[in-house]
């Protein structure tokens, strides 16, 4: 079971899970039971705090313990779905808008394209009325196991998400990765240029630990939360051979696909307006990141004079860095 603890850790420090949620799995010796903490905050979870269930949400060995009220989401859902072995329900704040709009929640990159084949929405008033919105018996539970189907994750109108997998780490990275889809879904990449765009972006790579400066021709790739800006790439022409230089993503919002979504928004320009040939200097460990969108590396002898000369003042040992490009 430490595996669990862990996955409440991860979820916890993930932000995916708050003080309610929860995260269980099927009993590895019993299929018509599964295991869940007791009703406690995710990040304070250990083995000593996990109780057994049976299908129909009776706890097994709950020793006057406190019990999650929904955990017949879980039950009902193991019923349901005999092919999954881990499920989580969280209330992740960035998925809520898209279980009350019409906006439909689509995979904005790869490690979400597990709902590539839609993602079913749970509404609690169709099957019981107006309630407090808390899957909190078997006949509520049935009906979001319905909702569920076959699928990987249903959201829940107003309340959250359930997430599911054949395994614990499958249920507990789908919700992860859920969780920063919808985050990128709802961010912005804005494509500007001037003065007072450089100056907002040499502002934002100073405090982010970049000593970079811009120009105020070049064009930028601005990620944007609402007004704030929270990463930048820019392109800009050297020596008549285009460029991609400093990529940066502020430290809060680091892994979680804003600076793929700036790539990809990157690119898209280049193919639009057939620019080939584009030249960047990463950092060598990136070579698989900027290789997702089509640069490869090259021999840092077969990069223009000047950014040979670049890489040298760069890296002298020629370990650190690296030259791509995009054909």
């Amino acid at each position: 079971m430490d595996d669990l603890v862990a996955a409440n850790c991860i979820l916890a420090d993930s932000g995916v899970l708050d003080a309610f949620g929860h995260v269980s799995v099927r009993h590895d010796r019993n299929p018509e039971r599964f295991v869940i903490s007791r009703s406690l905050a995710a990040a304070l979870v250990t083995s000593a705090d996990l109780i057994e269930y049976d299908l129909d949400g009776r706890g097994i060995n709950v020793r006057g313990r406190g019990e999650y009220s929904e955990r017949f989401i879980h039950a009902e859902i193991y019923r349901a779905r005999r092919d999954m072995n881990a499920v989580v329900h969280a209330h992740a704040p960035s998925l809520i808008p898209f279980g009350v709009s019409s906006t439909p929640l689509r995979p904005m990159y790869h490690m979400a394209g597990f709902i590539g084949d839609g993602i079913p929405i749970f509404d609690i008033r169709a099957s019981a009325g107006i309630t407090d919105m808390l899957v909190k018996d078997a006949a509520k539970g049935r009906a979001l196991a319905q909702a569920l189907g076959n699928k990987a994750a249903v959201l829940m109108r107003g309340h959250g998400v359930a997430v599911v997998g054949a395994m614990l780490p499958i249920a507990v990275g789908r919700s992860i990765y859920l969780d920063l889809n919808a985050r990128t879904h709802v961010m912005k990449i804005e494509v500007a240029s001037g003065r007072e765009v450089q100056q907002a972006v040499d502002a934002f790579y100073s405090s982010n630990g970049s000593d970079a400066k811009a120009r105020p021709d070049d064009l930028f790739f601005l990620a944007m939360e609402e007004d704030s800006m929270i990463g930048c790439v820019r392109y800009c022409v050297e020596n008549e051979v285009p460029m991609l230089r400093t990529m940066r993503v502020a430290r809060a919002y680091q892994r979680q696909g804003v600076g793929l979504a700036m790539l990809t928004r990157f690119v898209h320009y280049l193919d639009e307006h057939q620019i080939r040939n584009v030249f960047c200097l990463p950092y060598a460990h990136l070579d698989r990141f900027y290789g997702l969108r089509g640069f490869v590396s090259l021999p840092a002898n077969e990069a223009p004079a000047f950014l040979q000369e670049r890489l040298q003042s760069y890296d002298p040992a020629g370990t650190l860095y690296i030259c791509m490009k995009r054909p």
